[in-house]
């Protein structure tokens, strides 16, 4: 059973300012970010477990394309979407990737909840070293230096569910977390993930929405666009206009 339905850059996305960009770092640590995803998809799989057949086998994994980091916007370097090499999604952890450059040719790869994942060279082909995924010579493009990074994320569950436990995990992390002039807007969001967040538990449990991995009346899993049929629903809860197409690519904005 798969501990995580969603990755820090879920979160990120909901929150931008979790990730200060001058300094290069996350403003909360992480941990206490990766132990809220592990806490909110427990609440998630124990909330609705009787509605769904399997946690597991939600959707084919899939790489995120990779967000250039630090000193990488300037130096015009590129790092193409590697090739996953597990389609297993009950073997894989949904989880973030950093690689990090040590000199203008070499690497290292680490990830969050899976930790590290070898070092490479940018003219060898590298495969991580639990055999997850491959960065070829040719996804590579530009010059680096020591110090640039990239992320990427490998997602394992079926976009409701990702951006269900990502709207929970938010909504937590925003509570009493900022002060003065950003306190309203924060609250705002608070309020607004928590309520999309219900809305979303609301639909399954009412049968308004069925997953993948849901069980319909003939006893067959739906498709993913059957599934999502009159379902739509905003960013920020203001309107219910969202398409399937569109909450894909929500969470990389």
């Amino acid at each position: 059973m798969l501990n995580y339905m969603c990755t820090l850059y879920d979160i990120e996305a909901k929150i931008p300012q979790l990730y200060s960009k001058d300094n290069d770092e996350f403003t909360e640590p992480i941990g206490n970010i990766i132990d809220e995803i592990f806490l909110q998809s427990s609440i998630v799989r124990q909330r609705l477990g009787q509605y769904i057949t399997s946690f597991t086998n939600t959707i084919d994994p899939y790489l995120t394309y990779p967000i250039a980091r630090k000193g990488n916007s300037s130096n015009n370097s590129i790092l193409k979407k590697p090739t996953l090499l597990i389609t297993d999604s009950t073997s894989i952890e949904a989880d973030t990737v950093v690689v990090t450059f040590t000199d203008s040719t070499s690497f290292d790869c680490v990830s969050f909840v899976g930790d590290d994942k070898g070092s490479g060279d940018i003219n060898t082909d590298f495969t991580s070293s639990d055999g997850l995924f491959q960065i070829k010579t040719t996804d590579w493009h530009g010059t680096f230096i020591a110090g640039d990074k990239f992320t990427f994320a490998y997602e394992t569950h079926e976009n409701i569910l990702r951006i269900l436990t990502a709207y929970l995990v938010a909504s937590k992390l925003l509570i009493g977390r900022y002060v003065s002039e950003a306190a309203n807007q924060m609250n705002g969001m608070q309020n607004s993930y928590e309520y999309l967040a219900n809305k979303i538990f609301s639909q399954i449990e009412s049968g308004s929405v069925k997953l993948e991995c849901y069980t319909g009346t003939d006893g067959q899993p739906q498709s993913s666009t059957e599934a999502w049929q009159g379902y739509n629903i905003d960013a920020l809860g203001f309107n219910y206009n969202y398409n399937t197409s569109e909450l894909d690519e929500q969470a990389y904005i």
